[in-house]
């Protein structure tokens, strides 16, 4: 037989019509608008968490050297018990005004075996008790932490 055969479908035709184009993107797109939301709070939680969770470090281990320093249980390089003079710069009629040293960041990272940030000020209820402070961590983000809250103020 010669020519085309009835009822069967031309094979020439290959691709896609404009209407199968258009679902296809028209469902991407929608795909997109609703899952990207989501993708990028969850990326922003995630710095979040991690950001606190490096301000928690802070935490402990700045009142780990309050308590050691009060106890008279950590030393500078000299072989000398470490008084809270020695950690921070204090301003008695500012108590919003207390600025940790060089040799308080030593004793930090010695303690915890990790680097820190910026500690722009603390707030002591006592000698030995933190209340607040503002962190500056490693990768910029500024932390605040009130009373055993913590509040990320910028990220990075």
């Amino acid at each position: 037989m010669y020519g085309k055969e009835i009822g069967q479908p031309n094979k020439s035709r290959a691709g896609f019509t404009v209407y199968e184009l258009i679902l296809v993107l028209l469902i991407v797109s929608l795909l997109i608008v609703f899952l990207l939301p989501r993708v990028t709070d969850n990326i922003r939680y995630a710095k979040e968490s991690a950001e606190i969770s490096d301000t928690q470090t802070v935490t402990i281990t700045l009142q780990t050297l309050l308590f050691m320093t009060y106890g008279n249980e950590l030393t500078n390089e000299r072989g000398e018990p470490l008084t809270i003079e020695d950690l921070t710069y204090f301003d008695t009629h500012d108590r919003r005004n207390v600025k940790l040293t060089q040799e308080a960041y030593r004793a930090m990272e010695e303690l915890s075996g990790t680097t820190f940030g910026y500690v722009e000020y603390i707030v002591l209820e006592n000698i030995t008790t933190l209340q607040q402070f503002r962190y500056t961590t490693r990768q910029g983000s500024i932390v605040d932490y009130n009373k055993g809250d913590y509040f990320v103020i910028e990220l990075y």
